[in-house]
């Protein structure tokens, strides 16, 4: 379709420009122009390619003034209200078709023909992509006469059209010749175009100054005119560019300018007529912030383009909106920023509510319209500080903390409400979680006495007594005047004759002092009551004694001590030789069990409980393995001897006995 265009404008053109010298403009001279149409009807079938071809198009009214066939020119697509023409392509200089699944392929190549006035046309190929009615496999077997168009796609190639110019308008000091089949000038190696009023060179970039002035280095292909560098002159809009330079390698020109602003033209001029125009410079105006790293410099205009995540003169501003923040009470707790956070999601945020920190900060929702955290205790009117690294946002007063209400308003006037925690400060005897309670004088001393919270009176129990049961009356009045009563204590202080809780027991002091360890004076008889381990007049003599005890062999193990141990202590302990008993056992006061390693020989037993002991002499013995150990203890053995010397004598005294009362008793053993 561009190419269409291409042809009404040169139309346009030769309709404007006929005078008396007779020419005809060109189109697309040495170059391809593909364009497809719907093909509306043929004039007649396929065999006619062989022949002459007719098509009906859709053509314009333009025409110009060479050629017969000039009104022929194809300008548009096909529409009802634009006239209908027969393009005559020529008789036929070749042609080829092929089949294929999309259907028929028929290629149309005209003759060479030249008109009246010595303006050729030249070679156009048209291509017929076709697809037959019906099924294509039906016709593949059909000869190409009886196929007949019903709709096709028709591509042209336009190698070369009427030419009749005569090179009017060429740049004389560049022209060399005039081409008079092609219509162009053929131009010096400096200039190129039409005319020759281009110079033949090409920037392809260029690096501009700030709105101070300064270098313009322009890059790009200037081998064609570097010969001509000294006669080239370079203007920025309406100013100079002074000091121009040439590269050596001809791919870059400098020059200074001065201070200017905005979108200018460069233009490099011969002072022969030939140009070259570039409408990329600017002044570049430098931005007066840091824009990096969340955004860049449109140098412009001189202001920052932001990223996604940043807003801002300096693109440091969290892109985010805050509408609304959930406050949350003085202890701290959970709070809820209300907004829009899309395009900050993938940041790593971090919130500050006036100085304190909030922690675990999450969305709250898939939207991102709610970002959550927590914070600490604290009080007052805050400011929100959202950041992330070098990114942040702040929003003034942005956060309350609510105060807490005190229940029943801490029974005003009995106590004060703390808001900061919602806590009643009671005054006075008052208590409770609103105060509505009264103390009791000293609590009633609990447990001496029940308090009524609601009189503040003390009900005092047993021998307690006073408003806040905070005496005690002393066992039998201490006797009275035998002892005096402390009442804050209840115990009573006995004279020198008497002793007991209530100073009822006339005393008797013991004769001898009484060990302060195992005896205590009765003061009824004057005597050392001693414990069960102690006998004597002071308690000083132990009774601890070792009877018996088992033999073991050298192995050791477990053995029974016999003997008289009283109600020992936590402190007792066993020694047989140097070896310590462990495991020590005791199931009354007379029986005692341990545990010994092994050992050999006869070794003495020592019991030593607290500050008492006794020693067994040689009472122990490791038997040999070889050795049977009796079951018969050696009490009990000592106990057979005894027997058996009290049968003895007993049955002596009985013989003699009859011996002197009957003189006939014989004495046997």
């Amino acid at each position: 379709m561009k190419y269409l265009l291409v042809y009404l404008h040169i139309l346009l053109f030769c309709l404007l420009k006929i005078n008396s010298q007779k020419y005809c403009t060109y189109s697309g001279v040495g170059e391809d122009y593909n364009i497809k149409f719907d093909v509306l009807q043929t004039n007649g079938g396929i065999g006619f390619l062989y022949s002459y071809l007719s098509v009906i198009f859709t053509t314009c009214n333009y025409t110009i003034p060479c050629g017969s066939n000039s009104n022929n020119v194809l300008c548009g697509s096909y529409h009802s209200t634009v006239p209908r023409k027969y393009l005559s392509l020529g008789f036929v200089n070749g042609s080829t078709h092929s089949y294929s699944k999309d259907g028929l392929m028929i290629t149309y190549i005209s003759q060479d023909t030249t008109n009246d006035n010595d303006c050729k046309r030249y070679t156009t190929n048209v291509i017929f992509q076709c697809r037959p009615d019906g099924d294509v496999s039906d016709s593949l077997d059909v000869g190409i006469d009886n196929i007949l168009i019903d709709s096709c796609i028709v591509e042209f190639t336009l190698y070369l059209r009427t030419v009749c110019q005569t090179c009017p308008n060429c740049l004389k000091t560049h022209q060399t010749s005039c081409n008079v089949k092609s219509g162009w000038c053929t131009c010096d190696g400096n200039t190129k175009g039409l005319n020759c009023d281009q110079l033949n060179a090409n920037i392809s970039s260029v690096l501009t100054p700030t709105i101070s002035g300064g270098d313009v280095i322009m890059s790009g292909d200037f081998s064609n005119i570097y010969n001509i560098s000294s006669s080239i002159t370079i203007s920025i809009g309406t100013s100079i560019c002074n000091s121009v330079i040439f590269s050596s390698n001809k791919s870059q020109i400098k020059c200074t300018i001065g201070a200017g602003e905005g979108d200018q033209q460069i233009k490099l001029s011969d002072g022969n007529g030939a140009t070259l125009i570039y409408d990329g410079f600017y002044y570049r105006a430098p931005c007066s912030v840091e824009c990096s790293p969340f955004g860049k410099c449109n140098d412009h205009v001189g202001n920052c383009i932001c990223n996604d995540v940043a807003i801002g003169t300096d693109c440091k501003t969290l892109n985010l909106q805050l509408d609304s923040v959930t406050p949350t009470f003085v202890t701290g707790g959970q709070v809820y920023l209300n907004g829009n956070f899309l395009n900050v999601k993938d940041l790593s945020l971090t919130i500050k509510i006036g100085d304190i920190e909030c922690s675990d900060v999450k969305f709250n929702d898939t939207n991102f319209k709610v970002l959550q955290c927590i914070i600490r205790k604290g009080e007052g009117i805050k400011d929100i500080i959202i950041s992330s690294g070098l990114l942040s946002f702040s929003k003034a007063k942005a956060f309350e903390y609510q105060y807490y209400k005190c229940p029943l308003n801490c029974s005003t006037p009995n106590g004060t409400c703390d808001n900061n925690t919602g806590n009643c400060t009671c005054h006075n005897e008052h208590f409770g979680n609103s105060c509505e309670f009264t103390r009791c004088p000293l609590d009633c001393s609990t447990p001496n006495g029940t308090c009524d919270n609601n009189t503040g009176n003390c009900t005092c129990h047993n021998e307690h007594f006073g408003n806040g049961c905070e005496f005690t009356q002393c066992p039998l009045y201490c006797s009275t005047p035998n002892g005096t009563c402390d009442i804050n204590s209840g115990i009573c202080t006995c004279d020198n004759e008497h002793i007991g809780n209530g100073c009822e027991i006339k005393f008797i002091e013991c004769k001898h002092k009484c060990s302060t360890k195992h005896g205590i004076c009765d003061n009824d008889s004057g005597n050392c009551k001693c414990d069960t381990q102690t006998k004597g007049l002071t308690c000083e003599e132990s009774r601890l004694l070792i009877e018996s005890l088992d033999s073991i062999n050298s192995k050791g193990g477990t053995i029974n001590i016999i003997g008289y141990f009283g109600n020992t202590t936590s402190l007792l302990t066993i020694k047989i030789g140097e070896s310590q008993c462990k495991n020590i056992k005791v199931f009354n006061e007379t029986t005692l069990k341990c545990d010994i390693g092994e050992g050999k020989g006869i070794h003495n037993i020592t019991i030593i409980d607290d500050d008492l002991s006794f020693t067994a002499i040689n009472k122990f013995q490791y038997l040999d393995e070889k050795t049977k150990i009796s079951k018969i203890s050696r009490g009990a053995i000592a106990g057979i001897v005894v027997g058996c010397v009290v049968a003895v004598s007993l049955i002596g005294s009985i013989a003699f006995y009859y011996h002197h009362k009957n003189k006939k008793v014989n004495l046997f053993f």
